[in-house]
């Protein structure tokens, strides 16, 4: 059975940092963002990826990581909640308290849980397996994540800077 890893947004754009990965009966997803709007979109907010394939899937959804706190990579948590059942989500301290300050604005506290993890920590799903490490970043606590699949190994950025 193939291992399925696909991008909702973030790819030739700024913003929209939403990928998947797919096993079996489990999806695990990284980054949950936003993309700011152009000049040309007066009156939208955000801009959010399409959440039509975790809708349609969403029995599927186990977890979301996060890679840091960036709105381009934590701005669409609120957006993609009111449409995807996420059981829980994985972010950095810094990340974790953005995103918990976030779904209290929009009242949607109860949707789900936020759990911190640390560079130590170790997360197993059925078919996934994932750990941590320290990046740089222009945003403390940012981390790249190590996703082991029954077809090998991702490792996602997020993003980084080199000082």
């Amino acid at each position: 059975m193939p291992t399925k890893i696909f991008a909702l947004g973030g790819l030739e754009e700024i913003g929209k940092n939403t990928y998947c990965v797919e096993y079996d009966d489990e999806i695990i997803m990284l980054d949950a963002g936003v993309k700011f709007p152009d000049a040309n979109q007066l009156g939208v907010s955000a801009v959010v990826p399409d959440y039509s394939y975790l809708v349609e899937n969403q029995s599927k959804v186990k977890g979301l990581f996060i890679t840091h706190g960036h709105e381009d990579h934590v701005g669409g948590i609120p957006y993609l909640l009111m449409r995807v059942t996420v059981p829980v989500i994985y972010a950095p301290p810094l990340a974790a308290a953005l995103i918990r300050d976030r779904l209290k604005e929009f009242k949607l506290q109860d949707k789900t849980v936020v759990k911190e993890y640390y560079p130590d920590d170790v997360y197993a799903t059925k078919h996934f397996k994932l750990d941590f490490c320290a990046i740089n970043h222009s945003i403390p606590d940012s981390f790249g994540i190590h996703v082991e699949t029954p077809n090998g190994a991702i490792f996602s950025t997020g993003d980084y800077k080199f000082d």
